[in-house]
């Protein structure tokens, strides 16, 4: 069987683990001669900006220190103790660790007399504007995918598919197979139909953020224009489901609407109010016993106490794209006017 052929390794191995491994793998081996070791020292080279003739010499690889992901140690032929730090992610997102990060390094580079070093947050998978501005802020060099999504471009930013192109054919099943996955990744994420089911792969997941990101969201966010709304869609943890989500004047810490993927299938549309991180409670009471005389969202079995989902909206008879448009319209629709009665 012809290694194309063969079911793919990182569609089974999607977690940050899996990738720490795969990358550690590489990097240990900058010393191969085949393609494991033509892709470690493109690796370094482009993370620890090395000149052509630079030779790499006495590598370690450790796991986990100071719960860095990955540190990688080395000399060259020019240069003496360099410290290159890499934090992996393939779904969930920076959790304001890198600051931390930035301390133990600090701490390590003048235990340690590291001449210099080099930090890499390297993410196969959605950033989220937050996420985007924290890792900017902490100054790690930021790899992501390519043409994922509009979002503002990163002047020093350098695409992680550049780096691995080269080896979309590579002898090495491993390097194949790693090379073809974040190829089918970003095709998944450049999707713009309707899957045509659920399921908890991650490929499928990234067809439904491509759908709602590429498809839905832009139609959802010109009908409402003119209205106080923030509509935008995401991957939630782990690539634990896509979900499009309406704030209401794109307030943080508030009750917002969410529909899932999977509450996108089998004919229904599900959206949902939830108050998850809220603080501020009285307006939580408010706008529960608002939800309630509204007779737009259900209530049924809801929490008595601390509740976090406080209404649901399902929709039967969804067939289309266009239903499926209209009928998140009705529920954001819905939700707005709650959340002005609310405010007054």
């Amino acid at each position: 069987m012809n290694v194309s052929e063969k079911a793919n390794l990182f569609t089974y191995a999607t977690k940050e683990l899996s990738q720490d491994a795969f990358l550690m793998w590489v990097l240990s081996n900058y010393d191969d001669e085949g393609d494991v070791g033509r892709a470690a020292k493109k690796l370094l080279a482009e993370f620890c900006h090395l000149d052509n003739d630079e030779e790499i010499r006495n590598l370690t690889v450790r796991p986990q220190e100071g719960k860095i992901d990955i540190s990688v140690y080395f000399d060259t032929n020019k240069r003496e103790k360099l410290g290159l730090f890499i934090e992996d992610k393939t779904g969930s997102n920076e959790h304001n660790q890198l600051e931390k990060y930035n301390d133990y390094i600090d701490k390590k580079l003048n235990e340690e007399k590291i001449s210099e070093s080099f930090r890499i947050f390297y993410k196969t998978g959605i950033f989220d504007d937050d996420e985007l501005e924290r890792v900017e802020k902490a100054k790690w060099k930021i790899y992501r995918m390519k043409e994922i999504h509009g979002m503002k471009e990163i002047h020093e930013m350098k695409e992680i598919l550049n780096i691995w192109e080269e080896f979309k054919e590579s002898p090495n099943m491993i390097i194949k197979m790693y090379v073809n996955h974040l190829y089918a990744l970003q095709e998944a994420i450049k999707n713009k139909k309707m899957p045509s089911k659920y399921t908890t792969d991650k490929l499928n997941r990234c067809e439904w953020y491509g759908f709602f990101y590429n498809t839905v969201v832009p139609r959802l966010n010109a009908k409402f224009k003119s209205r106080n709304v923030k509509i935008k869609c995401g991957l939630v943890g782990q690539y634990s489901y896509a979900v499009i989500c309406a704030w209401y004047k794109n307030m943080k810490k508030i009750p917002y609407l969410e529909i899932r993927d999977r509450d996108c299938v089998n004919g229904n549309i599900i959206s949902r109010v939830l108050c998850y991180d809220m603080e501020n409670n009285d307006l939580k009471a408010r706008v529960i016993e608002i939800i309630g005389k509204s007779g737009n969202f259900s209530q049924k079995n809801m929490k008595s106490e601390n509740p976090q989902q406080i209404g649901k909206l399902e929709n039967r008879g969804v067939k289309t794209v266009d239903d499926i448009v209209e009928k998140a319209a009705n529920a954001i629709n819905a939700y707005i006017e709650v959340m002005e009665v609310a405010e007054k």
